[in-house]
C-alpha cells in the first residue's frame, strides 16, 4: 500500500447488506451501508473520482443497478433500470451481468 493516501473496499455480507472498510495508515473497521439488500454473491463495482467523492454500484436480485455515493456522507441508494443481459463494468477486469 506504499504511496496510497487512502483506499476503500466493499463486500456483500451473508446478511445481504453492503459493508465497507477503509484504509488510511491502517484499516479503520467495517461499517454498513443500510437501506438496500443484495444477494450474498453480488459483485460490487466502485469508483473514486477524487478524494472527496466515491460511488458503489451493484446489480440487485431485481435486475436493477443500484448505487450509493459519498461526498462527506453517504447519500443513499438509488436505482437505474438495467438492460437485460448487459454488462456493468468498472475498469479492466470488472464485469457484472445485469439481471443475474
Amino acid at each position: 500500500m506504499e504511496g496510497c493516501i487512502a483506499q476503500e473496499i466493499w463486500v456483500v455480507g451473508d446478511d445481504g447488506l453492503v459493508h465497507g472498510n477503509w484504509w488510511h495508515g491502517d484499516w479503520k473497521g467495517w461499517y454498513t451501508l443500510p437501506g438496500a439488500m443484495f444477494p450474498a454473491d453480488a459483485h460490487v463495482a466502485a469508483a473514486s473520482r477524487d478524494t472527496d467523492f466515491q460511488e458503489v454500484w451493484l446489480v440487485g436480485s431485481d435486475g436493477l443497478v443500484h448505487g450509493n455515493w459519498w461526498n462527506g456522507v453517504w447519500k443513499g441508494w438509488y436505482a437505474l433500470p438495467a438492460i437485460p443481459g448487459a454488462t456493468l463494468s468498472m475498469g479492466e477486469g470488472w464485469e457484472i451481468k445485469a439481471g443475474e
